[in-house]
């Protein structure tokens, strides 16, 4: 597993802090198909692991980053003093 993305911190809900985590691994070949997927483990948000397909190894990471997008938009996260983190998605080569 080679990471791409990895966030740390919590999600504030009112006055408390939840820890939160978020990786995304780099696209790996789809066995016995032509494409690529992105897993992407955020468990105080997801139940289970997402893999992300796309038909290119570009296209799974482009896709990849607009999910945790949306999943970012739905809670508050912060560092262990309250303070907001910015989401940063490297660029895709």
């Amino acid at each position: 597993m080679e990471v791409w993305v990895e966030i740390a911190g919590f999600v504030r809900d009112k006055e408390d802090l939840t820890p939160f985590s978020l990786i995304v691994e780099m696209p790996v070949k789809t066995k016995g198909y032509e494409e690529f997927s992105c897993t992407v483990r955020a468990p105080a948000l997801l139940e289970n692991e997402k893999q992300i397909f796309g038909a290119t190894e570009e296209q799974a990471q482009e896709l990849a980053a607009e999910f945790v997008r949306s999943l970012l938009k739905r809670i508050e996260l912060v560092d262990k003093d309250g303070n907001l983190l910015p989401l940063v998605i490297p660029r895709i080569a």
